[in-house]
């Protein structure tokens, strides 16, 4: 048997051995499964039980939650109509309020006997005063719900839209009466039915209080009659009224009880504070009630009238009748007629109002909260019934897993009977094999000294060849660092070579600039001659044609031509000379390049360049230079010089100038008898003009670079 056969056989023998650990290993965990398998059997068992039981609690809360929100819906609503009903009977928050000093006033008028007293007396100013004060303050508030509740005629002034009107004007005329001290009014079925039957005898009779000016007694009278009351007056004994509107809408009145309550408040402001008289007001304080609460009600007569107070056409004209009926004994003939049943006040205050909508809020909390306890119930009932399902489903898989886990177990527990049996053939098999194991374990020895050695010759060989890379790399960078310097020194020899050039250009340059300068003070010298020449020509022509004006202007334009070519030749000369002075600055510092041409510009920088001008004075151009011409007024020439000039040129320029002011004070009657003067001025003119020409054309201007 070969080495090849014991390999087999000791590798036969070592999976046999794993195979029996691996299966050994596998009954123990196959054991310890088994019996958590069993655990958990019995813990999903646990679970399924007691989600089972907040299944049934969450069941049970669900139901009370959802009777609470039944309950709390149900009491919502009935809240709600609650307010609802209410709104519709809201009444006004409007309260008249008179005021201290009003109340004070007309106690004080009333005290003083008022109404016999003048206008302009203390007592009755103070009180028109107060009025006003209290008319300022008051303000009509309208009411949502009124407007509503339409009124388009007689026939919408029903019992109930009165006795609503009438407890509205009660309400506002017991809050002036508790500032005055006053009994109240009483509203009830007879006062209100009373109201109501002046208003309706007052329309029959078509009465317009604003044309009458008093009130319609026989209609009163004939309602006092059907109510029980003493009819037999002969002057006004129950009402206050006023003009409470008028409109050009003749039809249907298109009104609302909001309208008619807006009479009501303007009636009572006329009534209180009419500037001119406060019966009314006493009335409607309670000066007629005998000390006692009085029975009251207030209604509209409807009239149609034309040029009502001024107004064009016809008018519609409402106006209100405020009656109050004393319970003193002499206002009654038959009480039964008079149903003095109190009329109950359905509107609701804003208090009532405030109350309910408190108690509506409550209400809709408890709703809300009431969804929100069955939105926890359902969500806590969803919860439970997914949690014992989960457990349910839990419990299952327990059972599988154990059922699993013996299986396992069992054929784990057979796996370990195999594998003994493996293990005994494998080690059979091995003992066989061992004899000849020596003999190759020494071959495999000797095979591995081989390959140790052979491998350290291949790693000397692979040093070699990466010490050769290096060295490589190396000459290769010097080769490129050289081509780098060649380029720059070749890029230096080329403008090497330019700069060459470009001195030999500026050196050609400075070898004609000494020809232009002089040229150009040629030409300063020429023009100031000129100059010169023009001006004294000027005096001539002046003296000899001072009756010919046109000749005299003719010589004078002639003048200032030769003067402006005078004052370009000298600005010329100064930008050469400045040049110049620019160009020896440079040639002293080009000493070192050229030797020979540092002497020249030596001896142009130490050099100063006179010139004489046509009357033989010299001018040094270092001093003159920048010299203005200008002319005053078109006729006289001045010269001003920004620099000094010697005593001889300051002479002359004087001399001139005054010899031009001479010429141009004379007359210009006399024309001249020949031309000869003019002929010679402009011949001049044209030898400077030659001459500037020639300096300005020839002459260039060097640049330095």
């Amino acid at each position: 048997m070969d080495g090849k056969d014991s390999a087999t056989a000791q590798q036969n023998l070592a999976t046999a051995q794993q195979d029996l650990s691996q299966a050994q290993t596998n009954v123990k965990q196959a054991n310890d499964a088994t019996k958590q398998a069993s655990q958990a059997v019995s813990d999903a068992q646990t679970k399924v039980t007691s989600a089972q039981t907040s299944v049934d609690q969450a069941n049970q809360a669900q139901s009370a939650a959802q009777q609470n929100i039944n309950m709390a819906t149900q009491a919502q609503a009935t809240a709600q109509k609650a307010l609802d009903d209410a709104s519709q009977h809201q009444g006004s928050t409007q309260t008249f309020t008179l005021g201290t000093e009003y109340v004070n006033a007309l106690k004080a008028y009333n005290d003083a006997e008022g109404y016999n007293l003048n206008s302009s007396d203390p007592v009755v100013q103070r009180l028109i005063k107060a009025s006003d004060a209290m008319s300022q303050m008051l303000k009509f508030q309208s009411n949502a719900v009124d407007k509503n509740i339409k009124i388009n005629g007689r026939q919408d002034l029903t019992p109930e839209v009165l006795s609503q009107l009438s407890t509205y004007a009660a309400q506002l005329i017991n809050s002036m009466r508790d500032e005055f001290g006053a009994p109240h009014v009483i509203v009830t079925n007879g006062s209100v039915k009373f109201a109501g039957d002046i208003a309706d005898e007052v329309t029959a009779d078509q009465w317009i209080l604003a044309v009458e000016n008093a009130h319609d007694v026989p209609a009163i009278n004939r309602a006092a009659a059907k109510n029980g009351l003493f009819s037999k007056a002969t002057a006004n004994m129950y009402e206050d009224a006023a003009l409470a509107k008028a409109t050009s809408n003749l039809g249907e009145w298109n009104l609302t009880l909001d309208d008619f309550k807006q009479m009501i408040f303007t009636s009572l402001q006329s009534f209180m504070a009419n500037y001119e008289e406060w019966s009314h007001a006493n009335s409607i304080l309670g000066a007629a009630a005998h000390g006692k609460d009085q029975y009251f009600g207030v209604s509209f007569s409807d009239s149609i009238g034309e040029n009502v107070l001024g107004a064009p056409g016809k008018t519609l004209n409402f106006d209100s009748h405020f009656a109050f009926v004393p319970q003193d004994s002499s206002y009654w003939v038959d009480e039964s007629k008079f149903d003095k049943t109190a009329i109950k006040n359905e509107t609701v205050s804003a208090n009532e109002i405030k109350q309910l909508e408190s108690d509506l809020a409550t209400k809709k909390t408890a709703t809300n909260t009431a969804k929100t306890a069955l939105a926890t119930a359902n969500t806590n009932t969803t919860k439970a019934q997914n949690t014992l399902t989960a457990a349910k489903t839990t419990l299952a898989t327990a059972k599988q897993q154990q059922a699993n886990a013996q299986t396992t177990l069992t054929n784990a527990q057979a796996a370990v009977k195999t594998a003994t049996a493996a293990v005994a053939a494998a080690q059979k098999a091995v003992d066989e094999t061992s004899a000849s194991d020596a003999t190759k374990q020494q071959a495999l020895s000797d095979a591995k000294a081989a390959l140790k050695a052979a491998q350290a010759v291949q790693s000397q060989k692979q040093a070699s060849l990466t010490a050769a890379k290096v060295k490589l790399a190396t000459a290769n960078q010097a080769l490129a660092q050289a081509k780098a310097k060649l380029a720059n020194a070749e890029a230096a020899l080329k403008a090497g070579q330019q700069a060459l050039a470009n001195k030999k250009v500026y050196l050609d340059s400075l070898t004609h600039a000494d020809a232009n300068l002089a040229a150009a003070k040629q030409a300063v010298v020429d023009a100031q001659a000129a100059y010169d020449q023009a001006v004294q020509a000027l005096k001539v022509a002046q003296t000899t044609a001072d009756s010919d004006a046109v000749t005299y202007q003719q010589l004078q334009q002639v003048a200032d031509v030769a003067k402006q070519v005078l004052v370009a030749a000298q600005a010329k000369l100064d930008q050469l000379l400045q040049t110049k002075a620019l160009n020896d600055a440079i040639d002293r510092t080009n000493q070192e390049t050229s030797q020979s041409k540092s002497a020249q510009g030596e001896s142009m920088t130490n050099t100063e360049h006179d010139m004489t001008n046509g009357g033989g004075t010299t001018l040094n151009t270092k001093y003159a230079v920048g010299t203005e011409h200008a002319t005053t007024g078109g006729d006289t020439v001045t010269l001003k010089a920004h620099r000094a000039l010697s005593a001889e040129q300051a002479t002359t320029l004087q001399q001139r100038k005054a010899a031009m002011a001479a010429a141009t004070t004379k007359s210009t009657s006399t024309l001249p008898q020949t031309n000869e003067t003019a002929d010679r001025t402009v011949s001049v003119l044209g030898l400077m003009v030659i001459g500037l020409v020639g300096v300005l054309g020839v002459t260039k201007r060097r640049k330095r670079i």
